[in-house]
Order: structure tokens, then sequence, then C-alpha cells
């Protein structure tokens, strides 16, 4: 009966150490879940900070297109490796992004683009 006994309580405390493993498991889950949340409102802010950025891009963009002396002034202040055939938005996007910056060459086709499909031009 002792041996009984010793067995049941056992499985027991198995069972009960089972189910505190699932609630940690749970409520490790939950915690993941929650900053998953976080992080996609945090991306959303900073994706909607991009456009906003963006758009600011492509209106100074148009205003240097407006008058050669502005494209002049700004190029003046493009102290990065460029040479006459680079395009105006590749400059902006070089100046405001950083030369190094990977992302750049996607910033750039992006203005351009959007220059190609008057966006921006109403």
């Amino acid at each position: 009966m002792n041996f009984n006994l010793n067995l049941l309580e056992k499985q027991m405390l198995n069972l009960q150490a089972d189910a505190e493993l699932v609630i940690e498991v749970e409520k490790t889950l939950k915690n993941l879940q929650k900053k998953h949340e976080e992080w996609e409102k945090l991306k959303n802010v900073a994706d909607n900070t991009l456009y906003v950025l963006m758009e600011g891009c492509l209106e100074f963009y148009y205003f240097l297109r407006k008058s050669e002396a502005y494209e002049q002034a700004f190029k003046s202040l493009c102290h990065f490796r460029w040479n006459s055939k680079t395009k105006t938005a590749t400059l902006i996007a070089k100046a405001v992004f950083g030369d190094k910056a990977k992302k750049t060459y996607v910033y750039a086709k992006a203005l351009e683009k959007a220059v190609q499909n008057n966006i921006g031009t109403n």
C-alpha cells in the first residue's frame, strides 16, 4: 500500500509540474505576442514617418527642378561621390538617407517612379 501511495504521490507531483510548465509556457507566449503587437505599432509609426519623409523628398525634388540655380546650389552641398550622370533623385536620397546606406538606391528609385507617375504635381 505504501508503494501505491508513493506512486500516486509521484504521479500527482508530475501532473502539478506539467500544469505549472504549461502555465509558464502560456505566460511566455502571451508575453511574446504582446511584444509583437507593440512592435507592429512602432513599425506602423515608423512606416508613416518614412512616407512623410519621402513626400518631403519628392517636394524637394520638384523645388530643385524649378530652377537650374536651385539644383546647382543643392549639388554644391553634396559632399559625396557623384558625377554629371547622377540623377537628382539619387542625389536627394544620398543626401537625406546617407550616401553609404544600402537602402538609398531603393529610396532613389521610389522617388524616380513617383516623378514618372506625376505624383505630387497637382
